[in-house]
């Protein structure tokens, strides 16, 4: 479920939650997010993921994997610097996906269009 709640013209709150409900692979898990953008420059966000019910096979143990995000654009350029932990597996973005290794810390990007 996702709500977007625009404040004004410029600025909007983004809510969202997600659930998965399995007890294959990693098992069942949780996603929640909360989101703030400044339209059309600066956002930034927190999320966590959990799986409330892991199987243990695959993860032994419940664990959150957080994420602290911001995001800047300016003309064709966006800079992102995210304090996270993420599970392994594929990540999707723009259309493009690609196997990521679990990681715990924080990531820049910086993409430009030209």
């Amino acid at each position: 479920a996702e709500f977007i709640w625009k404040v004004n013209k410029k600025h909007s709150f983004t809510f969202d939650v997600q659930a998965q409900l399995t007890e294959e692979d990693f098992g069942s898990w949780v996603f929640g997010q909360i989101e703030y953008n400044i339209a059309p420059w600066f956002s930034i966000s927190v999320s966590d993921m959990y799986n409330y019910k892991p199987n243990p096979e695959r993860i032994p143990e419940k664990v959150h994997y957080y994420q602290f995000f911001t995001s800047f654009t300016y003309s064709s350029h966006v800079l992102t610097l995210a304090y996270m932990k993420q599970v392994a597996g594929i990540i999707c973005t723009g259309g493009v996906c690609r196997y990521e290794p679990a990681f715990s810390g924080v990531r820049f990007t910086l993409n430009s269009t030209f």
